[in-house]
């Protein structure tokens, strides 16, 4: 019976969507959309966070029915997505900025949208580019003030100075006001030098600390969209490891890919003696192929993480290589087996970095540009 019912469902999904002519092109206007696998999300309430639907057992303890749909992601004020479907009060979309990798090519990523996110956007070239750095950013408008998340994007048709700190703005809803510079950060054709962006990337790591674990989540902005708070059980805050840290990349204008599977296809192997702040570590249970999750290596001997069960803090975390992996740093290798402190179990670990091969680090500004500006449809090239 459960079958013939799952069986259904996923027929009256298919029949729900139809499909959209041209492939229309448009902009997130809401602090935080929420991207599910189906057009029917999780319905609530729920406890919060939100958890995912591969623990029935824990899922069944919150109230409320778990449809088929799980949380995957989340897009941003301003992040561009390409309609590929229209389904009822969602739409399908590819998401170019939140890509897979198999080592070879990039894919963007397909997901469910509700349509009230989106807006279509009119794109044009020679927009400047800033992208907010701090956790929620107030952007002063005359009688009134919004917010924007961390990794929110906004485009101008020049860069307009208000007074010696401000920067004018003109929001997707056509509001104009203006956002202080400490909380933005200008992006650049030309990717800057490594070391400024890893301890760019590092500073705002840190801003995350405490901020709580969500499965699918790339914000822990908390605020409101319209009445409803983004806080909410169907508008889940936080951050999951690897959404952790694509967002913290997204953060200084580059683009790597959303999961921590297609991070470690992506980035450049590193000896744990030379790691770097800025690098990664990656972990996975052993003889079950990609590692499953990522660290962020801070300097001084310490990591941040985004940490989701397992006897351990479901927030953003720091520690110290040692107390984490059971050893200091010059006593770690790549492919080693370890126990992790406060699981109990073994897992490989491997060390890489983003930031060691110039080419590439250019590639990833230029591809994070083309997919936030007049080239949403752009295919990503490593």
């Amino acid at each position: 019976m459960i079958i013939v019912s799952v069986f259904f469902l996923l027929l009256v999904n298919s029949a729900f969507c139809a499909a959209v002519e041209s492939r229309q092109v448009c902009v997130v206007k809401d602090p935080i959309a929420s991207v599910w696998s189906t057009p029917r999300e999780v319905r609530g309430p729920f406890r919060y966070p939100l958890v995912p639907s591969w623990l029935p057992a824990v899922a069944q303890a919150h109230e409320g029915a778990v449809s088929l749909a799980t949380h995957d992601s989340q897009l941003l004020y301003g992040e561009h997505v390409t309609i590929l479907k229209n389904c009822g009060s969602m739409y399908k979309v590819a998401i170019p900025s939140q890509c897979s990798f198999d080592g070879k090519t990039a894919q963007p990523a397909v997901g469910y949208v509700q349509k009230k996110h989106l807006v279509r956007c009119a794109m044009s070239a020679d927009l400047a580019t800033w992208v907010v750095q701090t956790i929620k950013a107030p952007v002063a408008i005359p009688r009134q003030k919004r917010f924007l998340p961390f990794g929110a994007i906004i485009q101008t048709g020049g860069v307009d100075f208000v007074g010696d700190d401000h920067v004018a703005i003109t929001l997707l809803s056509g509001k104009r006001g203006k956002i202080h510079l400490d909380d933005v950060r200008y992006v650049l054709s030309v990717v800057e030098d490594a070391s400024s962006l890893r301890e760019a990337v590092c500073i705002n790591a840190k801003k995350f600390l405490g901020v709580p674990y969500c499965w699918g989540g790339r914000s822990p902005f908390f605020g409101r969209i319209g009445r409803v708070p983004v806080s909410n059980y169907l508008v889940p805050s936080g951050v999951d490891c690897s959404g952790f840290i694509s967002l913290l990349m997204h953060s200084v204008g580059l683009m790597v890919p959303r999961n921590s599977g297609a991070q470690y296809l992506f980035a450049n192997p590193v000896d744990p003696a030379a790691m770097e702040p800025g690098d990664v570590f990656y972990m996975g249970p052993t003889g079950m192929g990609y590692p499953r999750h990522i660290l962020m290596y801070c300097g001084y001997g310490m990591v941040i993480e985004a940490a989701g069960g397992d006897g351990a803090a479901s927030c953003v975390c720091l520690s110290s290589v040692e107390k984490r992996f059971g050893r200091p740093l010059a006593a770690l290798e790549n492919g080693m087996d370890i126990v992790s402190a406060g699981r109990g179990r073994a897992f490989k670990l491997y060390c890489g970095s983003f930031f060691r091969d110039p080419v590439t680090l250019q590639q990833m500004r230029t591809n994070f540009l083309a997919n936030i500006g007049q080239n949403a449809n752009a295919e990503n090239v490593y």
